[in-house]
């Protein structure tokens, strides 16, 4: 007979372990497989949002480690090895730009695949006014199709009457004259500006419209959300003075398991989701 538990990670003489809790019945296995269900498109969208940002965020501390390394080199006068630094920076450029797509795709295939029609409109509908009147969300997306099949966005390397330090940038110049195709709009944005493009402004810039757009899709889920959150609260628990959500552990048999996560990791991805919305909101 199959039987069913509470489970929680402890970590004990260095080993992470799984202790037994409570028995609950299969009734509330249903229950709280009912009260995912409306959300789970939602946490699964966020993981992608997530990756993005984590990529967004390397390049970034790719920029710090140069930085530093700069100084370092500097004050030792030595001179820097630029081919690592250009190979590493567009390495993790074009990750970060893939992840936007791999993002948009599948919250759209995910909104499309599920039958949700009211959302899946509502998406094209902020994606397509995201790309109307954001220019860096329409140049980023299109820099993307750029680097993966034409060439590396980021070539240049200077130092400006503003910015002393030497940065690196994205050629405005070099993008128009390079016999690319562009979309005529992100021709049009490119032609008008005065400027490259600053490879650090542009991280920041991009985790913050990329928050935006999370945000706007996400305030549809805003009140179910939270309210499967305190669901899964009912059956977290203090432990080392934090709290602890549990996995399901399905039983049967001598020493036969498997773990289920319906509420963990889930309730752990809706309270960074929240705190994210929250604080976006701000």
């Amino acid at each position: 007979m199959r039987k069913y538990f509470l489970g929680w990670y402890e970590v004990i003489d260095g080993r992470i372990i799984i202790k037994y809790g409570d028995e609950i019945n299969e009734n509330v296995i249903t229950e709280i497989a009912e009260k995912t269900e409306p959300i789970s498109e939602f946490i699964s969208s966020y993981v992608y949002f997530e990756m993005l940002l984590v990529n967004f965020r390397e390049v970034k501390l790719f920029l710090e480690k140069y930085t530093a390394d700069r100084k370092i080199k500097r004050e030792a006068k030595q001179g820097m090895d630029y081919i690592f630094y250009f190979s590493g920076f567009n390495r993790l450029m074009i990750n970060a730009l893939n992840s936007i797509h791999t993002y948009l795709n599948h919250y759209e295939l995910t909104l499309r695949n599920e039958g949700m029609t009211e959302r899946y409109n509502y998406f094209k509908k902020t994606k397509s006014w995201y790309f109307d009147n954001e220019f860096l969300y329409r140049f980023l997306y299109h820099l993307r199709n750029y680097a993966v099949h034409y060439s590396f966005p980021i070539k240049n390397v200077k130092s400006t009457m503003k910015q002393k330090e030497m940065r690196f940038y994205i050629d405005r110049k070099d993008l128009l004259s390079c016999g690319y195709e562009w979309h005529k709009q992100v021709k049009k944005d490119l032609e008008e500006k005065t400027f490259d493009f600053d490879v650090g402004q542009i991280v920041e810039a991009a985790m913050v419209i990329f928050s935006k757009f999370q945000v706007e899709m996400a305030k549809k889920y805003i009140d179910t959300a939270t309210e499967v959150l305190n669901f899964y609260k009912g059956f977290a628990r203090i432990h080392q003075n934090e709290l602890q959500y549990p996995i399901i552990i399905g039983a049967e048999g001598e020493g036969v398991h498997d773990v289920m996560d319906l509420i963990y990791p889930r309730a752990t991805h809706l309270a960074r989701i929240l705190e994210l919305l929250h604080s976006v909101a701000k």
